[in-house]
């Protein structure tokens, strides 16, 4: 059975554009501006009754307004919500009996009463029996140890015991779903770990679901069994930690602190034939690094009847920097399936441009009066030239796309792309057809490049040693656009590392 079922969901808001200077303020009191802010985008997934999954991402990438729109506070723009059954924005009244929110940053709890009475108020609120919210509470009261609480006011509470008594207000009326946002922040090293056991055990015994929006991935890895990655609104991972880590986790590192020095060379000996590498601190301590499809044991069988060792550590893969690479990269497909990808796509690329290409010859044979070239020179240099303009084409579609980055409208600069080459290049009107001043002009833009300098070669308007002047002019474009490219794509570089992205 699914306890949350999530469709296509979609959240964006309308924000005031401020116009600056003592003109904008005024005209923002007359004619405000608005823009469309996407805080969640098309986001589908399933979480099955009993699961504890994780949903972590950076600030802003749109995890508080998933949880919002799963409890009811927020309607989304589109897409749809199944939580226990019930539509939450719908079936509020019906629908809050059966699940717990607990908000790291928010409190629900009445801040100038005892935390006794809070607890009385929430039964009244869930409309629980009072034989059952006694029986619960004092189950949670003890698991969670706050005999001693119960009659403080909510504002003498330091952080740590707050958060228990926020677990137990969300948990009186025992829900199946419990949604958690940052439930351990600002917590200490023991606080965390007392609500993660209680968590766990609440799992465990009742099946409760568990929805788990952190930033401790220490949080993920003592809790989930799986994990949801969001960022910029979109979900770039869905899957269990351990494949997450098996996908990019690269190495294991093993310390070793030695009682006598060794020599590289020995170390180098003693893991001969094996797939690592060794790095030294200095003579009396040292690091090997294992790839994760080698065994542990392989590589210490080696090392330790040979050397003189007086400790070893194991360090296992580090989450946090798995996750800190993901979000640089904004994906969390293997770089190597990235790569087979993008080759894909330079496939897909030179099938797009024949597919361009072609019907347009075609259509100057059957319907003009076309001598075809003869000479297999001619014919060598215009697969050259059709090479070359593959090349130019997408070399402005890079610089087209950069650009994009930068002024945050791919989808304009796209269609003026498109325009620009189909008019500029002779692919919809033949440049010698244009009046003499534009066909000047064009001619010494790059776009003549794509399409009509290889549609004269094909069309015999140029022949013999002309064919390789006109291919130097491609060749002299292609070094031309190689430079700005570079340029905006290291600009493009600093400000996705700088910023993020």
């Amino acid at each position: 059975m699914l306890a949350i079922d999530v469709k296509d969901l979609r959240k964006s808001f309308s924000v005031q554009k401020s116009r600056g200077g003592l003109k904008g303020a005024f005209q923002d009191l007359f004619a405000r501006q608005y823009q469309e802010v996407l805080a969640v985008n098309d986001i589908s997934f399933q979480i099955p009754q009993g699961e504890i999954c994780g949903y972590i991402g950076e600030n802003g990438a749109g995890k508080s307004t998933t949880i919002k729109m799963l409890t009811g506070i927020l309607v989304p723009t589109s897409g749809q919500i199944s939580v226990g059954g019930y539509v939450p924005y719908q079936e509020r009244e019906k629908f809050v009996q059966n699940i717990g929110v607990v908000f790291g940053q928010r409190s629900q709890l009445w801040w100038d009463i005892g935390v006794i009475e809070s607890f009385h108020l929430l039964r009244k609120v869930y409309r629980v029996g009072e034989v059952d919210f006694r029986k619960r509470l004092d189950e949670l009261v003890e698991r969670l140890q706050l005999q001693d609480l119960l009659n403080r006011p909510v504002r003498k509470l330091s952080l740590g015991q707050r958060m228990r008594c926020e677990l137990v207000a969300a948990l009186l009326h025992n829900p199946d779903i419990v949604f958690l946002d940052e439930p351990t922040i600002g917590l200490d090293i023991v606080v965390k770990s007392e609500i993660r056991e209680f968590l766990k055990d609440m799992n465990k015994e009742h099946g409760t679901t568990i929805l788990l929006t952190t930033h401790d991935l220490q949080d993920i890895e003592a809790l989930c069994s799986r994990v949801i990655m969001l960022d910029a609104g979109n979900i770039i991972y869905d899957g269990g930690l351990d494949h997450l880590k098996s996908q990019w986790g690269k190495e294991r590192e093993i310390r070793f602190k030695f009682g006598t020095g060794h020599s590289m060379e020995q170390m180098l000996e003693w893991t001969a034939a094996l797939p690592v590498r060794w790095t030294v601190e200095n003579e009396l301590s040292a690091s090997v690094w294992i790839p994760l499809e080698l065994n542990v044991s392989d590589v210490l069988g080696r090392v330790v009847g040979q050397a003189d060792i007086t400790d070893i550590q194991i360090i296992e893969i580090n989450t946090d920097e798995i996750v800190r690479s993901i979000y640089q990269s904004g994906s969390a497909e293997r770089p190597e399936i990235v790569g087979a990808k993008s080759e894909a796509g330079l496939g897909e690329g030179i099938f797009r441009f024949l597919l361009l290409m072609i019907p347009g010859m075609l259509i100057a044979i059957l319907l003009f009066p076309v001598e075809l070239p003869t000479a297999p020179s001619a014919w060598i240099g215009f697969l050259v030239m059709l090479f070359f303009s593959f090349l130019i084409n997408s070399q402005i579609n890079v610089i087209t796309g950069l650009a994009a980055f930068f002024v945050e409208n791919n989808e304009g600069m796209m269609r003026m792309k498109r325009v620009v080459v189909d008019l500029f290049s002779g692919l919809i009107i033949p440049i010698s057809l244009y009046p003499g001043w534009m066909s000047a002009v064009m001619k010494v833009l790059p776009f003549q490049a794509i399409t009509y300098l290889p549609g004269s070669v094909f069309t015999g308007r140029v022949e013999g040693t002309g064919i390789w002047s006109v291919l130097g002019i491609q060749v002299f474009w292609f070094v031309i656009l190689l430079i700005p490219m570079m340029l905006i794509w290291r600009q493009a570089r600093k400000r996705l590392f700088v910023q993020g992205g």
